[in-house]
């Protein structure tokens, strides 16, 4: 639909056409740009708890005191694996692009 109606406007639609494709692209950057956020909030509500619980990390993100905010592209919490003292948080994949940070406390 698009291709047949840009022909018959001519020039006037090159501008869309050519910015067009560019916006799913532009969606994914800035929920990639949100979904950094999330973690690193994630990260900051995990040391809040290990504070309160003598440095250990807690066994499942439904144990923090503040609730973990939500990945842009599931609208649940990000992945959570708790592996002796350290944690591995995931993002949801997005193309080529995958968060994953591995966390552990110092004591």
């Amino acid at each position: 639909w698009l291709q047949s109606e840009s022909s018959r406007m001519g020039f006037v639609a090159a501008p869309t056409m050519l910015l067009l494709p560019a916006f799913p692209a532009v969606n994914a950057a800035q929920y990639r740009a949100e979904q950094s956020l999330v973690l690193l909030q994630t990260i900051e509500s995990l040391r809040m708890y290990a504070a309160e619980h003598d440095g250990a990390l807690p066994p499942s993100l439904d144990q923090l005191s503040v609730p973990p905010p939500l990945d842009p592209f599931t609208g649940k919490p990000v992945e959570y694996e708790l592996s002796g003292e350290q944690a591995v948080l995931s993002g949801t994949p997005s193309g080529n692009f995958h968060s994953r940070i591995i966390v552990e406390i110092a004591h």
